[in-house]
């Protein structure tokens, strides 16, 4: 994306900048002018019509813009210029070494895809007592009042209005300063029509204001996690954020939920001194990045190579394993990097990966182990051996080194997900699969770590333990406002294995989301959900329980699965949600090791008896790390059975059950399951349009509604021959 933007503007033939605007800024930009030895920043300098009258006396006025179409003048005219994306992550050294008096934005912001992140990332060149005056444009075009007023401005195209990103209105530009922590000092606007605000005594600046020109200072007394990163970490041989890449597996691209895990990782190392990036779609291509898997693959390889990191680290389940190894082995084909992969299947199965081309496995949960490694690796001579929670190729015996395991961590005040670093945007769309069947943006957070329970099919707890272990009330409610404020977020799927589990961590999950007035979601068990639980999760804001059924068998659930619940705990736990409104999801699956026919048709019987809200019917695939695969699978299999396997088909080897047409079952079931869904799903209606009416973001409503009657319209064609693709 970077390198169309850069295109798009060495093809303007005139940046352009009317008189009565450069007028203001120079105006707001006097003081600092006029004094002796002052080094001024102007970002996106473009042809020089502000840079060139800031040059007064012995100042030092530096310029950035990613056109080069003008660079010879301005190299001439400024003590320092460079051509560069001034959203990549890294200043020049100069900037670092001698920050400035005065930075200035005109026209800038609204061409930028991450202006939080952008504010954020400029204190770190700022003077403490420096000062920064921006100029935007508010709306620019008529037309635009109505598509901001929508929320739409911009969605699909990027370039269509004079290369803006995200335009801002008055209001909307105050609240983000403000939300940067910024103070706005001074105020020098232009009105349309010009000189409104002579005329009338209380114009409404959010319509009139037709360019906002602010001078702002830092507001902050305290570093940002970027400024921590830099101060702390100047010497080290991880210094720049490209030096730590973190990759995610391609399918996630498309995927609505974010990948908690790599995120708390990033924001643990950034809080520690060592900030990083994660590579995913912010970085390919913003907000409406159009997934397409072999372009992305191809996009992680060509960018991790232009990114030239010293440390690649990958993430990734049983059934994305094959890819990444792929994906890592392209990669090392063209670099010399160091490559650290973690997840479920590596805590489970290291040494198959590390003998796959990786040199380090964390094991467990990947914070404090990951930080430590880094650590050790900026040495002249690491020792891997003193790292707990790793396993490590020893290249001079062959050998794959396990070490003594992690102690899991102290969760109370962890660093918060690195949520800059990653495609909010899209993440954060109106949309109906993070709290499931619920179109609202919405997001996940995790509360709490470990589950107690023992089911057998199931590996959560060989990487956060057994152990439940709680955050501080304070540091939910602090990301929960921040996704809020800063994000748009309007309702939390909270990530926890089992929220119930404590009654005292419901209650104060309960009385933060209704001192917030946000809708939520949360998974919960069977046997721990009774009406008081219910009621007070309702009068809450929950508008949705997740549970784990498994089976409509006793037996399946008691001798198979160890699930520790009873077919009479489920039908009371829905029961409850119905006379409290509470939607349901209802986890199924089949194909279980020893189960029978009549055992599926049970459960397939009493996923229709309970009749949930919304269904998740899957075909039981063992995975490593899981009682069940000890049990009946050890070293079976290798990592290329499970390519192309999704949980809704299997194959011969996996099939343990007494059911060999297992697909065909699964297939009719699904479809009656889920036509079940659809007619329930009416009388939701009125609860869903109820939300809606409360909420903003209009629309993005409207244009969620659409999408799904399109891909209503291309499944109806497709039954009569049609081949439309539905995404």
């Amino acid at each position: 994306m970077a390198d169309q933007i850069k295109k798009y503007y060495n093809q303007v033939s005139d940046y352009g900048m009317n008189s009565l605007r450069r007028k203001k800024i120079l105006s707001l930009a006097g003081d600092k002018v006029a004094q002796a030895g002052v080094r001024i920043l102007d970002l996106g300098c473009a042809s020089g019509y502000l840079a060139k009258e800031l040059k007064r006396g012995d100042n030092f006025v530096a310029g950035l813009d990613i056109s080069e179409k003008y660079a010879g003048e301005l190299k001439e005219q400024l003590d320092f210029f460079a051509v560069m994306n001034v959203e990549s992550d890294e200043w020049p050294m100069e900037f670092l070494d001698h920050k400035f008096d005065l930075i200035i934005m005109a026209e800038v912001l609204e061409h930028l895809f991450d202006q939080p992140g952008f504010l954020d990332k400029l204190k770190t060149i700022l003077k403490p007592d420096g000062e920064i005056i921006i100029s935007t444009p508010n709306f620019l075009l008529w037309n635009n009042r109505i598509r901001m007023l929508f929320g739409q401005y911009g969605e699909k195209e990027y370039f269509y209005d004079y290369g803006h990103i995200h335009l801002l209105s008055y209001d909307g530009l105050k609240k983000l300063i403000s939300r940067a922590g910024y103070e706005i000092t001074v105020e020098n606007n232009i009105w349309y029509p010009n000189n409104l605000e002579k005329w009338l005594d209380y114009p409404p600046p959010n319509l009139f204001v037709f360019q906002s020109i602010f001078k702002i200072k830092n507001n902050s007394t305290l570093e940002t996690p970027l400024e921590q990163s830099i101060n702390k970490n100047r010497m080290s041989k991880f210094f720049n954020p490209s030096d730590i890449v973190l990759i995610l597996p391609p399918k996630r691209f498309k995927e609505h939920r974010y990948s908690l895990g790599i995120m708390y990782i990033s924001g643990y190392l950034r809080d520690h001194g060592y900030d990083n990036t994660i590579l995913e779609s912010k970085i390919l291509g913003g907000k409406d990045y159009i997934y397409d898997r072999p372009k992305a693959q191809q996009e992680i390889i060509e960018t991790t190579i232009k990114l030239q990191p010293k440390i690649i680290g990958f993430t990734a389940t049983t059934i994305e394993m094959s890819e990444v190894i792929w994906l890592n082995s392209e990669i090392r084909k063209q670099i010399n990097v160091y490559s650290i992969i973690g997840g479920s299947h590596v805590t489970a199965a290291p040494e198959e990966i590390l003998r796959s081309g990786f040199d380090v496995a964390v094991i467990g949960e990947g914070e404090l182990t990951t930080l430590e490694l880094i650590k050790e690796l900026e040495k002249d001579q690491p020792d891997l051996s003193k790292i707990k929670g790793i396993a490590w190729l020893n290249k001079e015996t062959g050998q794959v080194v396990i070490n003594e395991p992690r102690e899991l961590i102290d969760i109370s005040d962890i660093s918060m997900p690195a949520y800059d670093k990653i495609n909010m945007e899209y993440h954060t769309k109106v949309w109906d699969d993070v709290i499931r069947g619920i179109p609202i943006k919405a997001v996940m957070v995790m509360a709490s770590r470990g589950c107690p329970y023992d089911c057998t099919f199931c590996a959560c707890n060989r990487v956060f333990g057994r152990a439940v272990r709680y955050r501080g009330l304070e540091s939910v409610k602090k990301e929960i406002i921040n996704l809020r404020d800063n994000y748009g977020v309007e309702g939390i799927w909270f990530a926890d294995d089992t929220m119930t589990v404590s009654y005292d961590h419901v209650q104060k999950i309960c009385g933060i989301m209704k001192g917030l007035g946000m809708y939520w979601g949360a998974q919960s068990r069977v046997d721990l959900t009774d009406e008081m639980v219910v009621k007070l999760m309702r009068e809450s804001g929950c508008l949705q329980l997740d549970f784990g059924l498994e089976s409509g068998n006793q037996r399946v659930l008691d001798e198979i699965i160890h699930k520790r619940t009873k077919l009479a705990d489920a039908e009371r736990a829905f029961e409850l949600c119905r006379k409290y409104d509470i939607r349901t999801e209802a986890s199924f699956m089949i194909g279980l090791p020893g189960e029978t026919k009549k055992e599926m048709e049970d459960t397939f019987a009493f996923a229709q008896k309970i009749k949930a809200s919304h269904y998740s019917f899957s075909i039981f695939t063992p995975l490593p790390g899981t009682s069940l695969y000890d049990d009946y699978y050890k070293n079976g299999f290798t990592l290329a059975d499970y390519q192309e396997i999704n949980f809704h088909k299997t194959k011969d080897k996996f099939n343990k059950s007494e059911v060999k047409d297992i697909e065909y079952w699964f297939g009719i079931w699904r479809k009656v399951l889920f036509e079940g869904v659809k007619k329930r799903g009416l009388a939701h209606s009125f609860t869903i349009f109820k939300i809606w009416l409360e909420l903003g973001n209009k629309g993005e409503r409207i244009a969620f509604i659409a999408f799904k009657l399109r891909r209503a319209a291309r499944y109806a064609f497709n039954k009569i021959g049609f081949k439309f693709f539905i995404n």
